[in-house]
């Protein structure tokens, strides 16, 4: 019951927030999405015109039912239920009592932020570990964008957004993506090795153009521009 309520107060926060980044890419002329770590579709139903191409990855079963009703309207290119990462195969998924807040990182047990969490869901973070299908942006995005251009690569993937990076270069060198949205938590809440993300995105020639830091004050979204000169968007 607890996990509801706090599922719901971020829901509420997340609407606030993807309100801003909505009127961000307005006027954006965005081509197409890839939503990476879709969760129950919310980037997708809040931020992305229905009219838009969008590909979807999401590896969690529970929210699966939640996401194709929430993304039915919209034109949806692929609907991967399968895990995004630098290999193909299969990854272990963490599945935690948050659904929003399940990743293919184990948690860092030592954060502040994670003892928090644990201790509003009376001390179970992690319900589950299981196996699932990963494949990269490279094998699965690269061949299906076919002449779209301009395009927007959100990823919210909990800690792994090096490793999504990692398989798509061939999609990043191929000038189709414009923008680029990650997510950076003020703390660090999750274990494993992890890839740079921000210098696999300077070596492409993305740069930092703008920042939303979340209501809930934990983490930023930040969003990055293939542009040669690195200049900013206000």
């Amino acid at each position: 019951m607890l996990a509801m309520i706090v599922e719901a107060v971020y829901n509420f926060a997340d609407k606030l927030h993807a309100r801003r980044i909505r009127i961000f890419f307005a006027n954006k002329d965005i081509g197409f999405v890839v939503d990476v770590g879709a969760h129950k579709g919310e980037f997708i139903r809040l931020v992305v015109d229905k009219n838009v191409p969008v590909f979807v990855f999401e590896p969690q079963k529970s929210v699966h039912e939640t996401l194709e009703s929430a993304i039915s309207g919209h034109n949806v290119k692929g609907l991967h239920k399968s895990a995004v990462s630098d290999k193909t195969g299969e990854i272990e998924l963490y599945v935690n009592s948050l659904s929003s807040t399940t990743s293919t990182l184990p948690p860092n047990e030592k954060s502040a932020w994670i003892r928090f969490k644990k201790a509003i869901l009376g001390g179970h973070l992690v319900r589950r570990v299981e196996k699932v299908a990963v494949t990269t942006l490279d094998v699965s995005v690269g061949p299906a964008i076919g002449d779209l251009a301009r395009g927007l690569l959100k990823i919210d993937v909990e800690g792994h957004e090096g490793s999504v990076l990692a398989g798509a270069q061939a999609l990043l060198a191929s000038g189709r993506v414009e923008f680029v949205q990650i997510e950076k938590a003020r703390y660090k809440i999750y274990e494993g090795p992890t890839q740079d993300p921000i210098a696999l995105l300077e070596k492409h020639g993305y740069r930092e153009c703008r920042q939303f830091l979340f209501p809930l004050l934990n983490f930023s979204d930040i969003i990055y521009r293939r542009t040669a000169t690195g200049t900013t968007d206000t």
